[in-house]
């Protein structure tokens, strides 16, 4: 697949690159040690001291100047970014909320984070856990949606997160600032959401580095309701100026029969964002505003110049040194004894199977979600399979519980939660959590029941926490085609011939997706009509499911 061809260094650092120059530039900003990509304010300790409410947001990186180029006084503590288009494992949100809160902080700390599944997942298991180790801190969050693409009411991931968040952002920072306690802050946070409303418009397909466009459109094509990571948007129109390309985003925001639609009343005053979603020159960007709003009630003289960030007292610009804070890592395992040799082989040599396979599929799985996601489901699993066969280097010094079960599925839980990121790694994290729980309930050697039991368990969780059900085209339809078929068959069939037909469910499942109406994920918010062809994520289930098969 031809890509296109960008300035960096390579695509695996191009974001650590690019946070390095954003602090180099800006000495009042600080990264933080490790492998966190996590900005914050040079003098956020001073902020603590002080009582005031932190504030961090932040997710996939791709958006720039969001996060990292919001955190200073009267905005962002701290900002977290995750790779492209892809949300910041929970490690790394926890290692934000860790530098700008502590257990004595008395002004507490406010998340924001944009309405997208990975952001709420992650985000969520890293508020929960620092809830649960500082019980006397007060910990919130508010989650940002506001966009008017889609109007149906039918049940689906909600309204998404756009260039409104700024606005949400801003007035939050502000009145931090001030001193306003972090209960008046989310209370107003809240409020400010259901005032805000914002559309996409774009004329060519989104790019990720490394994978190339997500969606084409023809010559003199425009596309609206695009998200934030370029998916694809709800209506297809031909393009003939910005004036009447404007009056299609107003026509459609301010549409009574849009049940997400602007509903400001005559004499109301608005204040207007034109965000320009990274690929607009000034020139339009300007013209788009010129036929917005005529007339501009902020005074300016000229366009501003970038400007460095500088901390109170400092008027020369230094390269700042990384701060350290404590945070939890993955921990390896001791290698594997001796005892059950052939059995810990042959368990190692299925995990670096199934790895491989998912490897291999890579592309593959890229190229079904560059219509109903951003183009990385491929990636994100491969980041996953990575790390696991790294980790399992060899039989005689394997860094994995190969040796039990519930130790293993622990530690692949651990590796989706801080190697993969995104949606896909923090679903993972919970499925094989929740399966560990199940298997510690079983004996050394488990059974053909014992497996169903923590299947079913991985889910239900995800089902709980995603929000999805069976039908609503998601990794959720193969599971829960193989749970059903292998609840049903094994009382009448070996463990093997029983697995083999719960395989092949899932594989009919994952098909069967290509005709499903999306309800959930980033697919739910694409035109039915784009989506003809079988959802990544419930394809990359139905893979590594028969590559465990083939191996067995």
């Amino acid at each position: 697949m031809a890509t296109n061809i960008y300035f960096l260094n390579s695509f695996d650092t191009c974001v650590d690159d690019h946070l390095a120059g954003q602090v180099s530039v800006h000495p009042g900003q600080r990264l933080l040690e490790g492998p966190h990509r996590v900005v914050v304010r040079a003098d956020v300790k001073k902020v603590i001291e002080q009582g005031k409410v932190t504030l961090l947001c932040g997710g996939g990186s791709g958006h720039e100047p969001a996060f990292a180029g919001y955190v200073g006084e009267g905005l962002l503590s701290a900002s977290v970014s995750g790779p492209v288009f892809t949300s910041p494992p929970p490690m790394s949100i926890s290692a934000a909320i860790n530098a700008i809160c502590t257990p004595e902080s008395k002004g507490g700390c406010l998340l924001l984070l944009l309405n997208y599944t990975g952001d709420r997942l992650n985000f969520g298991l890293s508020l929960e856990n620092c809830r649960s180790q500082w019980p006397k801190v007060s910990l919130d969050s508010v989650i940002i949606g506001e966009d008017c693409a889609s109007t149906s009411n039918t049940r689906s991931a909600g309204r998404r997160g756009l260039c409104g968040s700024i606005l949400v952002m801003k007035i939050a920072g502000a009145m931090a600032e001030e001193g306003r306690s972090l209960a008046e802050i989310t209370t107003v946070c809240r409020d400010v959401l259901k005032c805000i409303c914002t559309i996409g418009l774009s004329l060519s397909g989104c790019t990720v580095p490394g994978v190339g466009p997500l969606f084409s459109l023809e010559a003199g094509e425009m596309e609206l309701g695009l998200g934030l990571h370029g998916e694809a948007g709800v209506k297809r129109l031909k393009f003939s100026s910005a004036k009447d390309a404007v009056t299609v985003m107003l026509d459609h925001m301010f549409n009574p029969d849009n049940c997400n639609g602007f509903r400001a009343r005559s004499g109301e005053e608005v204040a207007c964002i034109i965000n320009n979603l990274g690929g607009l020159t000034t020139i339009e960007l300007n013209t788009i505003a010129k036929e917005t709003i005529k007339y501009l009630d902020a005074p300016t003289t000229a366009p501003s110049w970038p400007r460095s960030y500088l901390p109170v007292g400092t008027t020369d610009r230094h390269t700042p040194t990384t701060v350290n804070v404590q945070t939890n890592t993955f921990t390896e395992k001791p290698k594997m004894t001796n005892t059950s040799a052939v059995k810990h082989v042959a368990r190692h040599e299925l995990l670096k199977r199934v790895c491989e396979s998912l490897l291999k599929n890579e592309e593959y799985l890229n190229q079904l979600d560059t219509v109903c996601g951003d183009g990385d489901c491929g990636s994100t699993l491969a980041r996953g399979a990575q790390a696991v066969i790294e980790r399992l280097n060899t039989v005689q010094q394997c860094h994995l519980a190969v040796d039990n079960w519930t130790n293993l599925a622990e530690d692949l839980a651990e590796i989706a939660k801080n190697c993969m990121g995104g949606t896909s790694g923090a679903i993972y994290c919970l499925f094989f959590t929740a399966a560990a729980r199940e298997l510690e309930q079983q004996s050394s050697d488990v059974t053909g029941a014992g497996w169903c039991k923590a299947l079913g368990a991985g889910l239900e969780t995800i089902q709980r926490y995603s929000g999805a059900n069976p039908g609503d085209r998601t990794m959720v339809d193969p599971l829960h085609s193989a749970y059903e078929m292998f609840g049903k068959t094994l009382k009448e069939k070996d463990l093997v011939s029983s697995f083999r037909l719960a395989v092949e469910a899932a594989e009919s499942g994952a098909e069967a997706t290509k005709s499903m109406s999306a309800q959930a994920g980033r697919a739910s918010y694409v035109s039915s009509e784009l989506l003809d062809r079988p959802d990544p994520g419930a394809v990359g289930v139905a893979l590594w499911l028969r590559a465990i098969l083939d191996n067995l």
